[in-house]
């Protein structure tokens, strides 16, 4: 996969994710609002006097008891959805700390590697080493550029995540 591909994906669960947690709340103040309704309503109904003013307060009841019903329905699927994109963004992180760590790993390698093709190239038989050099200092460029782009996106998910909150769960940048 693309880091292009990987920054699309992140975002759409992003989204997903903060849609379903705005959707959670909407749906939890509906319920709220509902579960008032339906004490309203049963409390008319057990202090009215007239037949049809309790029949009415118990018909509102049970439309306020269904409306509750319903949201509690959608919830659940909203916290599927939610817990689904949760999961995709933990894992792709969990994911990226492992390559973080590996191309921490690699780059003093690389800087090594570079350091020593530079010494042989100033020597006079050294025009081999010179000619690698390029080579050697691009892919090292790439390998930064990779952990950039995965930093990136673990700020991206921890952001996300703990709602833009310090955590401890963010990873500790070494340079």
């Amino acid at each position: 996969m693309t880091m292009e591909a990987l920054f699309n994906n992140v975002e759409n669960a992003i989204s997903q994710y903060e849609q379903a947690c705005e959707q959670e709340e909407a749906l939890y103040e509906m319920m709220r609002d509902a579960e008032n309704d339906m004490n309203r309503y049963s409390s008319q109904a057990s202090s009215s006097e007239e037949a049809s003013d309790q029949r009415a307060a118990l018909e509102q009841m049970r439309a306020a008891a269904l409306r509750y019903q319903q949201c509690q329905n959608q919830l659940q699927q909203v916290q599927a959805a939610k817990a689904q994109a949760q999961r995709y963004l933990q894992a792709t992180r969990s994911e990226l700390t492992n390559v973080i760590k590996s191309i921490e790993e690699k780059l003093p390698k690389f800087d090594q590697s570079i350091s020593t093709f530079e010494q042989m190239a100033s020597n006079p038989f050294g025009s081999s080493a010179a000619s690698q050099l390029p080579q050697l200092r691009a892919r090292r460029a790439e390998y930064q550029q990779n952990l950039n782009d995965a930093y990136t996106l673990v700020d991206r998910i921890d952001s996300a995540l703990n709602d833009g909150e310090n955590s401890p769960q963010k990873v500790l940048r070494r340079r």
